[in-house]
């Protein structure tokens, strides 16, 4: 074929051409197809992807120690396809029942590894309940990631608490 149109370069026969009409009409049919899955290519690249949101609440008290230990069903699990932002929100009810001489933290943890971030309990007096919340964003790399709830407090004296219902909240932008 010897002609194109000329916006898409779709080709046809012209007056010089033999008549072949099956080449020709499959010439056709291939550049419109291929012009087709180009656009739709495009199209998808551009698509919005709406945010997803996960959320979880704790079920138990969590009895803070020294060590850094998970709130009981206080995590999300999730898979991502391509690496993604997701903004976590955790919200602590904490309340201090035996008076000490150091401080409770609610913190989270990505993939088992405890997030610097984290909120600072610091109370006065004994049965003061506080609820706290710590936003952070973070860029997560394709995979299966699990975040949790964590708590701990610094010093051994004191009984600072994570009350059920403390909550987790994952978006996921990606």
């Amino acid at each position: 074929m010897s002609g194109t149109t000329p916006t898409y370069g779709f080709p046809y026969p012209t007056a010089s051409d033999t008549p072949a009409g099956h080449t020709q009409m499959q010439s056709l049919a291939t550049a419109v197809e291929n012009n087709i899955i180009t656009k739709e290519a495009r199209i998808a690249a551009m698509e919005v992807k709406f945010p997803r949101t996960l959320e979880a609440s704790t079920t138990a008290d969590l009895t803070l120690g020294t060590s850094t230990a998970d709130a009981a069903s206080g995590s999300v699990s999730f898979t991502l396809t391509a690496t993604s932002i997701v903004i976590v929100t955790c919200t602590f009810d904490m309340r201090l029942t035996v008076l000490g001489t150091g401080y409770c933290y609610g913190q989270f943890a990505v993939d088992g590894v405890t997030h610097a971030a984290s909120s600072l309990f610091v109370a006065q007096s004994v049965e003061t309940r506080v609820n706290m919340s710590r936003t952070e964003r973070l860029s997560l790399a394709a995979g299966a990631h699990t975040i949790k709830l964590q708590g701990r407090k610094d010093s051994a004296s004191g009984t600072g608490i994570i009350c059920a219902g403390s909550s987790l909240v994952a978006t996921i932008y990606g």
